[in-house]
């Protein structure tokens, strides 16, 4: 007994070391000077092997890179195994001129959104440069979530000018678009702020404003005292007197657990003219101090996953749901609407023998109700169909060679496969398919999928007609989709249905691409892509 005790004890004392690792980062700023021919021993080349052996060696979560330009990119990128990377050069949004980069590990966090601004009166205009500032000054940032424990969270990356009338501003639109973007959630800001604390924006950025909730340098709140770590930019010269401008700051759902200033140089070449920074962060899960007041930690539940890929149905069909988190309850509404704690309580497998729109979320302890999931399942016969063109043809990524599942009746999994859905990047597209006889139209649905994380959004516009000879196509009905960029949060399946009579041999679907992707999720200049995997009539 006593020995089955001892066990039980150290399996309890490595389960509880395990959850609370999950729930700490690493996160590091660096500014790893960009490439200057002018730098002779310091040079990019002689300075490669300092940080490939320090990246590699810390292993660390997050990484926010400054002073990135394309050939460095490049670099980091083949070092960094095991990372994403999200970044664009400051001149135009794409590649032209220095990065502001974050690196995280994708075996650990999923990537729920990303975008990039500018510090300048015009943020959404890449390349702009304002308030004296002598080059455009950029933020990237990314919306995270720790696979293990759930919490999502943002980390902003910058880096500012040297003008101190630009840092005020460029301070408080961070400020600003922090409260927009990210309100009330963990914020972590990373960069070269090329501003001492004692500064006038220092003092701004960790000032207890009104109208947005305070930030702390993570230097100062460390729970183990930092020391003789003051400075962060050595200009290549080791007697370089104080100067410390590269911070890491938290909002206050972060604890500070460590700080640690990485002084690296054989005494002639340095890692960088500014040392990386690195702070140890624990979300803290119970509970939040802000402004004198409490609030808990603002954690989603899992969407409830509905464990059947049918949406056509003759005469009845069972629709099991199911949540991946222990003792959550689900509600469900079967009208569309949006279900809250008063909505029927999930039991047992649902039996729908209508057509139905099942809308559900997952409810548990500790966490804030789920986005929903919604899927609407459809009562009819699951017509033979065969296509007869696709116009322009799909993109290899994601797109099948043949399209006999386009009429199985059946949406694709959650795991995208080559099979099951037709793709089209950044076009229009129009697809005709012949019925397995003539018969009375009176309704076309078209199942279309949205992930915003890989671009992936509706058509702005749904047309469709209808012909018996497959030639003299008539009666094109549309759905007009207004809000097509509207948030929505993961992987959605939308069943989109078009009214039309008449009887018919051939249908034909135009669907309109609304337009490249909107800077809330990726770059302005990146193409999105229609997504179909189901369709047929009624």
């Amino acid at each position: 007994m006593r020995l089955i005790a001892i066990i039980s004890i150290i399996v309890l004392t490595l389960l509880s070391s395990c959850n609370i690792g999950s729930k700490k980062i690493t996160v590091v700023s660096f500014n790893i000077s960009s490439i200057n021919n002018g730098d002779t021993i310091n040079s990019w080349e002689n300075r490669t092997h300092f940080i490939k052996d320090f990246l590699k060696k810390g292993k660390f979560d997050i990484i926010s890179f400054q002073e990135v330009l394309n050939p460095q990119l490049e670099f980091l990128t083949n070092t960094l195994h095991g990372y994403s990377v999200v970044s664009a050069g400051r001149k135009d949004g794409m590649d032209n001129g220095e990065h502001c980069s974050i690196f995280f590990k994708t075996s650990k966090f999923d990537l729920l959104a990303k975008s990039y601004f500018w510090l300048s009166g015009n943020p959404e205009d890449p390349g702009s440069i304002d308030w004296g500032a002598h080059l455009p000054r950029m933020v990237t940032w990314v919306k995270l979530q720790n696979m293990r424990t759930g919490h999502i969270f943002f980390v902003f990356n910058t880096h500012l000018s040297h003008n101190e009338y630009a840092q005020n501003k460029s301070i408080l639109l961070l400020l600003s678009k922090i409260k927009s973007i990210a309100d009330n959630v963990p914020v972590i800001i990373t960069g070269d702020f090329n501003m001492v604390p004692d500064s006038q924006p220092y003092k701004l950025l960790t000032g207890n404003w009104h109208n947005y909730f305070s930030f702390s340098d993570a230097y100062k709140i460390s729970n183990f005292p930092v020391t003789n770590e003051d400075n962060t930019f050595n200009n290549f010269n080791k007697e370089e007197g104080y100067k410390r401008i590269d911070y890491i700051f938290v909002n206050g759902y972060l604890d500070v657990l460590n700080f640690k200033t990485y002084k690296i140089t054989d005494g002639k070449v340095f890692i960088s003219d500014h040392y990386p920074v690195m702070t140890e962060l624990k979300f803290n899960i119970d509970r939040i101090e802000r402004n004198g007041e409490n609030r808990p930690l603002p954690r989603f539940a899992p969407k409830p996953v509905f464990e059947t890929n049918n949406i056509v149905f003759e005469d009845s069909l069972i629709v099991p749901l199911r949540s991946d988190l222990l003792d959550a309850s689900i509600y469900y509404t079967l009208d569309g609407s949006m279900p809250d704690t008063t909505s029927a309580l999930y039991s047992s497998p649902l039996i729908i023998k209508e057509t139905t729109t099942i809308t559900a979320i997952t409810v548990a302890q500790d966490f804030l109700s789920s986005p929903p999931a919604q899927r609407t399942f459809i009562k009819g016969e699951i017509n033979s169909a065969k296509l007869v063109s696709i116009r322009p043809q799909p993109a290899g990524k994601y797109s099948s060679k043949n399209c006999n599942w386009l009429f199985d009746g059946k949406i694709l999994s959650e795991q995208i496969q080559n099979t099951e859905c037709v793709n089209i990047l950044s076009k229009d597209v129009e697809f005709t398919f012949k019925l397995n006889k003539t018969q009375e139209v009176h309704e076309v649905f078209v199942s279309i999928l949205e992930d915003h994380e890989i671009c992936i959004y509706p058509p702005k516009k749904i047309s469709v007609a209808i012909s018996m000879n497959g030639k003299n196509f008539r009666g094109y009905t549309s759905v007009i989709n207004k809000a097509p960029f509207a948030r929505r949060e993961g992987r959605v399946h939308t069943v989109v249905r078009i009214k039309i009579s008449g009887k018919a041999r051939y249908i034909r679907l135009k669907l309109e691409n609304p337009g490249n992707c909107p800077t809330e999720y990726s770059s302005s200049k990146e193409p999105t892509r229609i997504v179909i995997d189901e369709t047929g009539v009624l």
